[in-house]
């Protein structure tokens, strides 16, 4: 770094040479202290420049910045890999009633979709771009490659080159009021005390390698934690086995739509393997503890930038436009870019007959007087079964809950209700109850995968692909564990299973308890009563219309809508020349079915950080002509070892190669 004397830099490289350390530990120390003390100057410049900034406004006096106190977070740094800010976590931003930092990229939430952009932007070798052979190439190469001392001749050797682009500045906000990465998936797994997941093994937002939920496994000993899923593994028929039955007279009914080379990657984590992985491996590894601010989104707009707003020393030139994040709690975020991953429940879909009934609370979840949406197991300290339901069951009678849904929710809910001491369980389905591995068909993660996204990707109507996807979820299903559950308890007759029965009404007395009109499969109509306790596990649904804080946003910038999915470019762009992106379901016109799981959030990542990439590369060469001749001399040597590199698209691209002299 240029602003470190070099008497500080031999010093320091002194002191990690007598500490015996490897040449890979020596390198990442002195580029973690070389971090540290960027970081340290630039919090210096930026308080010199807001100290500057109040005395031309109220006087040399008046505007003094206390040394003691820490910046505001709007005018700090983004931590960079490994490092983490001198104040305590999520400190909260100071108050402003215009923002006075640019930030390159704000994420609105912090759950997996969110941590698969975050991380993916901060990998240099994504698993998308590298095979396993290119990966163990480079991390041989860096561990062990040394070029000769003492090279005779035209010797060659490898010179990495660094990455010069500036490190993204990012900010994640979030509305739960749990710290941290993912607070709304943990808190929900652990009320529903759910043991397993049900996605595969390379459904993770880990960016570095498609194996790497397997990987953490096998290297922690924790393989006990995986579960085979059933039904989906199988030996494959050869072409002469299936020519032979065809000549018995026989033809294959049946054949697993997985190969049995494949069955270790399809098997589902535990929860509990699957979060250490995304702590230790994910948000550990690239340093992301930091990053999550809390804070809830009331507006969004798309307008010139302020002139109170600093752009850091290094940052390409603001834009002409950039985006305005306003908080409920009145603080003001400016940023590049914005990338929108709200998750799944941020429209909940609940009946209308539950809407009118008195003591409705939004507040963290949807839930009134004797009933709750299941969004409401995703608040912290939500008590299941409620009060009044143990203290029936303290008395000995016996409780009596009704569970509104058919999907994987509903059966969780029914299976921690009985292993709490509830004995008296409904089930009400619409339709007839599913069973699938998956929340979507098979067919789009088996070997059939490839021509299913073809003829999706390739299909330019909109309302046919939103078809598709209707047709490959097929609604709510659950997976064979919680199916057999489910059946059991229905066998010793503690759950009573009814299934295609429509519900369209509801009603609620304290004395009596809830009446609920349906219509069986039958079509007759009859009322069922005497439940204490309803629990609505009709999911929620996909509308960009239904999003309040995006009301400004979509009038300054409007886009067309698909039954309320929004259309978006290929790079999951709100418009090629609005740098608003999204991910998870609202983007599932471009990812297909599964858009809603994991496995869309590492494609939707991958599409999202090729764009950013190029947006942020593109920005700074437009300020090319800004920077000193230093600089400028400096970028062009790394552009003509890339240049020299050649074979672009694969691992050569980080690697050039020079003449050395003799």
């Amino acid at each position: 770094m240029k602003d470190t004397p070099q008497p500080k830099i031999d010093a320091l490289l002194a002191q990690l040479f007598d500490a015996g350390l490897s040449s890979h530990e020596i390198r990442c120390a002195f580029e973690s202290a070389l971090k540290c003390a960027q970081c340290q100057a630039l919090e210096e410049e930026q308080a010199k420049t807001l100290e500057e900034k109040q005395e031309d406004a109220v006087g040399p006096d008046a505007g003094a910045v206390d040394e003691k106190k820490p910046l505001p977070a709007e005018i700090r740094p983004t931590p960079v890999q490994g490092e983490a800010f001198n104040q305590p976590p999520n400190q909260s931003y100071a108050s402003h009633e215009t923002p006075k930092f640019l930030h390159d990229l704000i994420v609105v939430g912090a759950g997996p979709h969110a941590l698969a952009v975050v991380s993916r932007l901060l990998e240099e070798r994504p698993s998308a771009l590298y095979t396993d052979l290119e990966h163990a190439r480079l991390s041989w190469l860096r561990t062990y490659a040394q070029p000769r001392s003492k090279p005779k001749g035209f010797a060659r050797k490898l010179v990495h080159v660094k990455n010069e682009t500036p490190r993204p500045d990012i900010v994640v906000l979030d509305k739960h009021s749990r710290p941290g990465w993912m607070p709304q998936w943990t808190t929900l797994f652990e009320n529903l005390e759910i043991r397993t997941l049900r996605s595969p093994m390379f459904f993770h937002p880990g960016p570095a390698d498609l194996d790497g939920l397997l990987a953490y496994a096998v290297r922690t000993g924790r393989e006990n934690e995986l579960t085979e899923i059933p039904g989906v593994v199988g030996k494959e028929l050869s072409k002469h086995a299936k020519k032979k039955l065809i000549k018995t007279g026989k033809r294959p009914q049946y054949e697993d739509p997985i190969n049995e080379r494949d069955r270790r990657d399809y098997q589902t984590p535990g929860s509990n393997v699957f979060l250490d992985f995304c702590r230790e491996d994910v948000q550990d590894h690239y340093g992301l503890s930091q990053y999550v601010t809390p804070g809830e989104a009331s507006s969004i707009s798309y307008d010139a930038l302020p002139s109170s707003v600093t752009v850091p020393k290094g940052k390409a030139a603001a834009p002409e436009k950039a985006f305005t994040i306003t908080l409920k709690d009145g603080r003001q975020l400016a940023s590049r870019a914005v990338v929108l991953a709200v998750g799944n429940n941020s429209v909940i879909n609940a009946p209308e007959y539950l809407l009118r009934q008195p003591s409705v609370s939004w507040d963290r979840g949807l839930m009134g007087q004797a009933w709750c949406h299941t969004s409401a197991f995703a608040r912290p300290g939500f008590e299941f079964p409620t009060k009044e339901l143990k203290n029936k069951m303290r008395s000995g009678r016996d409780a009596n809950l009704v569970v509104i849904g058919g999907g994987l929710t509903s059966a969780q809910i029914i299976d921690i209700a009985y292993r709490r001491g509830v004995r008296k369980l409904t089930l009400l389905c619409r339709s007839h109850l599913k069973m699938k591995p998956f929340d979507f068909d098979t067919t789009w993660v088996d070997k059939f995968q490839n021509l299913n996204k073809m003829i999706f990707w390739r299909e330019e109507d909109y309302n046919v692909r939103r078809q598709m996807i209707l047709e490959a979820r097929n609604g709510g299903s659950v997976n064979q564990p919680y199916y057999k559950i489910l059946r059991d308890l229905q066998a010793q007759g503690q759950l009573d299973l009814r299934t295609c029965t429509a519900v369209f009404d509801a009603r609620y007395d304290s004395a009596s308890g809830w009446s609920i009109d349906v219509r069986g499969p039958d079509g007759v109509a009859e009322t069922l009563e005497g439940f204490d306790y309803l629990v609505s596990a009709t999911g929620s649904k996909v509308s960009v219309e239904s999003l309040p804080f995006l009301d400004r946003f979509r009038q300054q910038v409007p886009v067309e809508t698909c039954n309320g999915f929004p259309i978006l470019t290929h790079d999951l762009q709100w418009g090629k020349d609005v740098p608003f992106f999204l991910i998870g379901g609202m983007a599932a016109l471009e990812l297909g079915p599964s858009a809603f799981n994991l496995g869309g959030a590492r494609e939707g990542a991958e599409r999202i950080a090729n764009r950013l990439s190029q947006l942020w590369a593109d920005s700074h060469e437009s300020s090319e002509h800004e920077a000193s001749e230093a600089e400028r001399e400096k970028r062009w040597k790394a552009q003509e070892f890339e240049r020299r590199a050649g074979n672009h698209g694969g691992f050569f691209d980080v690697f050039a190669e020079i003449e050395a002299e003799s």
